[in-house]
């Protein structure tokens, strides 16, 4: 819907670092799709964007062979920027990580 976007990932073995957790990363490209497409749903259709800027708060280690689910919810879409904050959740719902972002608009 409009405003908002969700991906999931089915955590492989791949996408762990090397203490066996899911690498900070993984996490993070998870948050800038999320979030970046919750800005993309309030664009008109052929305006671009581009992330400058992505912070992510880690808080609790996914492992593999678990799903993470994460959400982005744009809060402003204007002419030159747009905002969307994220939320990542384990299978039992707990939030694992938080995210913010601000995207340039490209057109």
């Amino acid at each position: 819907r409009e405003g908002f976007a969700e991906v999931t990932l089915e955590v492989q073995e791949f996408h762990c670092n090397a203490v066996g957790s899911v690498h900070g990363g993984v996490v993070a490209t998870l948050f800038d799709t999320a979030m970046g497409f919750s800005v993309a749903s309030t664009l008109a259709p052929g305006v671009g964007y581009t992330t400058l800027d992505l912070q992510v708060r880690y808080l609790r280690a996914v492992q593999p062979g678990h799903l993470i689910r994460v959400q982005g919810f744009c809060e402003h879409s204007g002419r030159r920027t747009a905002t969307s904050r994220g939320e990542a959740r384990d299978e039992q719902g707990r939030l694992v990580a938080s995210g913010s972002t601000t995207c340039m608009i490209l057109g």
